[in-house]
């Protein structure tokens, strides 16, 4: 795939956006595979590799996935090798991004995001591609999942009375903060089952070790990708009957408007 470098004033389309992110996940993917750090794809873009061989087609970002306990040493490596067109965006490249993992921004554009609209207060915006943690809690519970259900339905609430204001921002705070505080509580629960999370702690069932524990290699843009053993099971709990397209009017795509710089 070629992509082009637009004016400012031009509106990107999905496939120019597409471009842009295959791009930030081949270096991405070059330095994850010269210091032999483990990633999955996951979410849409997992949906992407298995259901269309690529990006789902109005789709405009991309999720990959990082074992927490070389999650740390992953975003360092990004930091230090990145070419200078892409950053590493998060707690400490933006002292108001409350996010617990990190997106890898391409510099020269903007966007403006329609799903989460808190996201437009970062001083970053523009296309990048998302880096999940996951981590194995050695025990679960339902009580685990009505926790992260909470939490989601936290994010979820309606943004369109905030503003700039004192009151605007300060609402802003008192929401993550309790979305924080019971991510917190995920691990005071008393837990029967050895399971994996992931963030952002969306899928408000747990994951399988047994579909986690090893990979298998698809195609995705040509490009040889890794992607969960236990893809099916992932796919069918997040998704339900994935292999069929939803309806036109449930095609949504993250952002209203994205604009890449020449």
């Amino acid at each position: 795939m070629t992509w082009k470098i637009m004016k400012a004033t031009s509106k990107a389309s999905v496939k120019e956006t597409q471009a842009i992110l295959l791009y930030l996940f081949k270096e991405v993917k070059a330095i994850f595979e010269k210091n032999n750090i483990p990633y999955f794809f996951i979410y849409g873009s997992l949906l992407g590799a298995v259901r269309h061989n690529g990006f789902i087609p109005w789709d405009d970002d991309l999720d990959i996935c990082v074992d927490k306990k070389h999650y740390e040493k992953a975003i360092q490596l990004l930091k230090e090798n990145l070419p200078k067109t892409i950053f590493v965006h998060n707690k400490d490249s933006d002292p108001i991004y409350w996010l617990p993992f990190t997106k890898i921004r391409y510099k020269n554009s903007k966007t403006t995001c329609l799903t989460w609209p808190e996201d437009n207060a970062f001083i970053h915006t523009g296309i990048c591609l998302d880096i999940y943690r996951y981590w194995k809690e050695e025990k679960w519970s339902p009580a685990l999942a009505k926790c992260i259900a909470i939490g989601e339905t936290l994010k979820r609430i309606d943004n369109s009375f905030y503003n700039y204001s004192f009151f605007g921002k300060f609402t802003r705070k008192i929401k993550h903060s309790l979305r924080y505080v019971f991510y917190f509580l995920l691990h005071c629960f008393s837990l029967k089952k050895s399971m994996y999370c992931l963030d952002p702690i969306s899928m408000t069932k747990p994951l399988h070790p047994e579909d986690m524990e090893d990979k298998k290699t698809i195609s995705f843009e040509g490009l040889d990708v890794p992607i969960p053993l236990g893809y099916d099971r992932i796919l069918k709990d997040e998704y339900g009957d994935y292999m069929t397209l939803p309806p036109e009017d449930k095609r949504q795509q993250l952002y209203t408007n994205v604009e890449i710089y020449g």
